[in-house]
């Protein structure tokens, strides 16, 4: 059972870095497309706010999964 709650706690660990790295991506690609929108406009602009919304989804989703694995965990 200490294998199984030590693998867990690993892969909580893992999944926590990944939705940082998500948060800190959608972050540049929000940025990159205000940029584009008011200096340089461009037709490409919803593509950047499309992948900005779909990085912070996955990193809600994914916190979401942390949260259920940590109350496994307490139980």
């Amino acid at each position: 059972m200490e294998k199984r709650q030590q693998q867990l706690l690993d892969k909580i660990a893992d999944y926590r870095r990944f939705a940082l790295a998500l948060l800190i991506l959608g972050s540049y690609l929000y940025l990159g497309s205000i940029i584009n929108v008011y200096l340089e406009p461009s037709d490409k602009a919803n593509i950047l706010f499309a992948l900005t919304g779909g990085c912070v989804v996955t990193a809600i989703l994914i916190w979401f999964a942390i949260k259920r694995w940590q109350k496994k965990l307490e139980s």
